[in-house]
């Protein structure tokens, strides 16, 4: 049998994407949540799995799938489950912030706690799919990238913490990628207002008008899912694998210009675009 390996969040964008790549030279375990999704996944040639990050009893059956049927060839956990929500942090509910680090973080944590004793007889790999959000902040997202910033932290204790038993991990941090959430862009207004005390919405509603039109910008010039694919791909053949990756040139500009400007600087840039322009 090829080295097996699980995607998380299979179903759609970046984690079908790595689905695809993969089944040609490894069996993939496809997580989906929704059953209208399995049986494409099984033409992709995947083996659907029901697994809803979120929910113990789904993580619980995959590892009894992984056991049964896959224990002798699991070599990798590829996280890619994820959602996106932002908004004016005055005004979002603590429920919705809580529902994003559930999955971002804490569906991360979960799943990777209940395989990590299966990677230890291939000395298998661990791959984080995050974000250049992880690494600098843009106002109006903070939900996201906030759970981002706290999976960098958690991946690197886990990389030191699993080195013992020769398990790698790496965070994947992508720019710019054309994905379903690229195309609710449109609604990007209508999802903070539902979610938002809407008397208390009208001193934002500029600023976000604003970040709208950037998000429709970058969806036009996204980067295709299947380059973060291929990635992961390369990440899985490489002997020693990096703590990180950068995938994109917007992603690596990004960090480059932001991390090395003052952060009074940077503030101001944020204001002026946001608030005054």
């Amino acid at each position: 049998m090829t080295k097996v390996v699980l995607v998380t969040g299979a179903t759609t964008g970046i984690g079908y994407a790595i689905a695809q790549t993969l089944v040609k030279d490894y069996t993939v375990l496809a997580g989906y949540r929704k059953e209208k999704d399995k049986e494409r996944l099984k033409q992709l040639g995947a083996i659907p799995v029901k697994l809803d990050v979120t929910i113990e009893r789904d993580i619980e059956e995959a590892v009894k799938i992984v056991k049964t049927s896959y224990a002798q060839h699991f070599y990798a956990l590829i996280n890619n489950a994820g959602i996106a929500l932002g908004g004016p942090v005055e005004l979002l509910p603590i429920s919705a912030m809580k529902e994003v680090f559930e999955v971002n973080l804490f569906g991360v944590i979960r799943t990777t706690q209940a395989f990590i004793p299966l990677l230890r007889p291939q000395k298998g790999r661990v791959i984080m799919i995050s974000s250049v959000l992880g690494s600098v902040t843009m106002p109006f997202v903070a939900p996201y990238c906030a759970s981002k910033f706290a999976l960098e932290a958690y991946s690197d204790a886990l990389r030191v913490e699993l080195k013992p038993w020769g398990i790698q991990v790496c965070l994947v941090k992508p720019g710019r990628i054309r994905t379903p959430i690229w195309e609710k862009s449109e609604q990007f207004s209508k999802q903070f207002e539902n979610v938002v005390d809407i008397e208390r919405f009208p001193p934002y509603k500029r600023a976000i008008e604003k970040v709208e039109q950037v998000v429709r910008r970058a969806a036009r010039s996204a980067s295709p899912p299947m380059k973060v694919a291929k990635v992961v791909k390369r990440l899985l053949k490489k002997r020693t694998i990096p703590a990180r990756v950068l995938v994109g040139w917007d992603a690596k500009m990004q960090v480059a210009f932001l991390k090395s400007l003052p952060t009074r600087l940077k503030d101001a840039l944020f204001y002026h675009f946001l608030f005054r322009s």
